[in-house]
């Protein structure tokens, strides 16, 4: 992390590091100054950590790494960048591409009844990916840090930016199975996989049906179900502040919001620059808030009374309860191409 662990990385310099990864599971390195543009141009890689003993993950006939991102083309070309910083930040940089592992058609050979181990991982800015595959079975076994506690069969796997999930498919019979990104609107095809051939040997199907759980953290749930009704410890409040001064107001589109169920009542406004406002008996379904549809200037009649500062409260209730930590040292043994596998 520049400026935390070390210094940035000068243009042309290199920097040696020794990392220790603290489970099994999935990772991935990327650059901490312009990730906009750095993972944009594809700085970005994937670092698979082996677990020592051979009966954490279920067998699988073989595995297959996966990136996940998009990216924004206008004109053919890729979107500008800002020199000063990054672009499009109030809602992220959403890429008019899909892309596997920096490819826009990925096509993989399989065979009928192979299980196939998916190492999958959102690289993206700000998309997230909705992944299923069109003629095969899934089963979520893990993801970011190692094995989830329950493994369990799933129709798609929902992955925000930056993180990651591992997944188990079996492939039951000759064809072709299609790696889709799922939307409420829209299915994008990712990936094909040609099944062909004869007979997955060895055949990891039984094992494959077979739900497991980890021993080891249903321990942990155990040992912290007696603290799941008790009364916390503290109550945190947090006050967030947003200020709207000097904010031009008139250039917000508020025509999807519908006002007239809003509670008025018990909101702080703050002071506004036509004074301080009452809101109780403001009836806001009768505010002319712009049509829904089309992209039409929405006037706001009369003295503008939006706040300049609104300060939500959230209440939460923390538990102190005891971190177990665990720390082993895991060492490098092969690297391919895209991806870094360690070994415990």
């Amino acid at each position: 992390m520049p400026y935390e662990t070390q210094q940035p990385i000068p243009t042309g310099g290199q920097f040696s590091c020794e990392l220790r990864f603290p489970d099994p599971g999935l990772y991935w390195y990327h650059p901490h100054i312009r990730e906009d543009y750095a993972q944009e141009m594809g700085l970005y890689g994937q670092i698979i950590v082996d677990p020592t003993r051979p009966d954490y993950w279920p067998p699988v006939n073989q595995d297959i790494a996966l990136t996940l991102d998009d990216l924004l083309l206008q004109d053919g070309q890729i979107a500008a960048f800002h020199r000063s910083g990054p672009t499009h930040t109030m809602m992220g940089r959403f890429g008019t591409v899909l892309l596997i592992n920096g490819q826009t058609d990925v096509s993989f050979d399989v065979t009928p009844g192979e299980v196939v181990r998916f190492y999958l991982t959102n690289t993206a800015n700000t998309r997230v990916f909705n992944v299923a595959i069109m003629g095969a079975t899934l089963k979520l076994i893990g993801g970011d840090s190692g094995r989830y506690e329950q493994e369990e069969f799933v129709e798609s796997v929902l992955l925000s930016p930056s993180e990651r999930a591992i997944v188990d498919v079996l492939f039951h019979h000759a064809g072709t199975a299609v790696l889709e990104h799922r939307t409420p609107d829209h299915t994008s095809t990712l990936a094909t996989f040609h099944v062909a051939g004869g007979e997955a040997s060895p055949s990891f199907i039984d094992a494959y049906r077979v739900l497991r759980t980890d021993p080891e953290l249903e321990a942990e749930r155990a040992g912290l179900a007696a603290h799941a009704d008790r009364p916390p410890d503290k109550t945190l409040q947090f006050i967030g502040e947003m200020d709207m001064s000097g904010r031009d107001m008139s250039s917000i589109d508020m025509s999807g919001m519908d006002m007239s169920a809003m509670d008025m009542r018990s909101m702080d406004m703050g002071t506004t620059e036509t004074g301080s406002k009452d809101m109780t008996d403001m009836d806001m379904s009768s505010m002319d808030m712009g049509r829904r549809h089309g992209n039409e200037a929405h006037d706001m009649h009369g003295p503008r009374c939006l706040p300049r500062r609104i300060r939500p409260v959230c209440i939460i209730r923390t538990w102190l309860v005891r971190a177990l930590i665990r720390s082993r040292p895991r060492r490098p043994t092969t690297t391919s191409s895209g991806m870094t596998r360690c070994r415990r």
